[in-house]
């Protein structure tokens, strides 16, 4: 079958003036959306698929200045498939950025981390049970990351979700944008760091469901994501109006999973694990502000079986099951 889609790579100079471009076969399609400059060349951050029944790749392309490729590397994100929205260089390593495409019931924003020669260092999914999108990555310094993804909380509610990680994706602090609302939409496509630490984020809204254009949307928070409330434009770093424990990620597991949760206020939180039996095998309690947190419970020292976790908060409690295999 004839494919589809190339990748396809244009090298101008600063005036405009072509000087060379490629096309990069593929027997089904072949995307770049990301490049930059290192180790005397051009590294290409991009996905591919080799038939429409594939999984699709994550794909790291390493060329020269003449656009002859050197070599080139396929991952999968925790076994799913990817795209690669953004490639930027932190010290002598990569950081490619996208949305996991295979990931039911929803997309997951992660990253990548590789060195320059493409080997595999680091992967972080950030969960969320609903659908999320990455639209945008950028390096603040060494182990510091910043991220943009767009969350579809209702039928009718769309936001943004601004992370600032460490570079193993712990995340050190979140922020929403949220419409006055609570309808239409709020995107963030690109990003910068001011001269003075300052963030500025810039995209479109939809604000008043009423009217059917969008607007040109701009934000700029201090280096912990905050920012005041503006006119009719006031956001609240709390989205959240209630309790919620999700399902563990993934279940059955081996020997880690994720556990996420939500609260909506600052709170004492309890997380219990108990086995078939009733016995409580694992306990962690400690303060939390509002936002939306992940815990990972590591099955190693454990047999294998059916377990239950438990959150209580503020008289709260939730209790869902969860399945260790090995």
């Amino acid at each position: 079958m004839s494919a589809d889609y190339y990748g396809y790579v244009l090298n101008i100079d600063s005036t405009g003036n072509m000087i060379w471009q490629k096309l990069f076969p593929s027997t089904e399609f072949k995307n770049y959306e990301g490049v930059v400059e290192l180790n005397n060349g051009f590294y290409l951050s991009g996905d591919v698929m080799d038939a429409i029944i594939d999984t699709q790749h994550v794909l790291l392309t390493k060329i020269n200045y003449s656009g002859d490729i050197e070599w080139e590397k396929r991952y999968t994100v925790l076994g799913r498939g990817g795209n690669a929205k953004k490639i930027v260089k932190l010290p002598g390593r990569l950081l490619i950025a996208g949305t996991t495409t295979d990931s039911l019931p929803s997309g997951k924003g992660y990253f990548i981390i590789t060195d320059t020669n493409g080997s595999q260092t680091t992967t972080k999914v950030f969960h969320y049970p609903k659908n999320e999108r990455l639209s945008d990555a950028i390096v603040i310094n060494s182990n510091k990351l910043l991220f943009t993804l767009v969350r579809d909380s209702t039928d009718i509610l769309s936001i943004t979700r601004v992370l600032l990680t460490d570079t193993a994706g712990n995340i050190l602090q979140e922020r929403f944008f949220v419409p006055p609302q609570r309808e239409g939409y709020i995107f963030f496509e690109s990003m910068m760091e001011a001269n003075n630490g300052d963030f500025i984020f810039g995209g479109y809204s939809q604000l008043d469901t009423n009217i059917s254009h969008e607007d040109v949307y701009i934000a700029r928070t201090d280096s912990l994501l905050y920012a005041p409330p503006i006119g009719i434009l006031s956001q609240n770093t709390n989205l959240l109006e209630q309790f919620e424990l999700y399902q563990n990620f993934p279940n059955p597991f081996n020997p880690t999973t994720t556990i996420s949760y939500e609260i909506p206020k600052d709170v004492n939180v309890s997380i219990k694990i108990y086995d078939l039996l009733g016995r409580e095998v694992f306990s962690l309690s400690e303060f939390k502000r509002t936002g939306s947190y992940e815990f990972q419970f590591d099955g190693s020292y454990f047999a294998s079986g059916i377990y239950f976790f438990t959150l209580e908060a503020d008289g709260y409690i939730d209790t869902k099951k969860m399945v260790l295999l090995k």
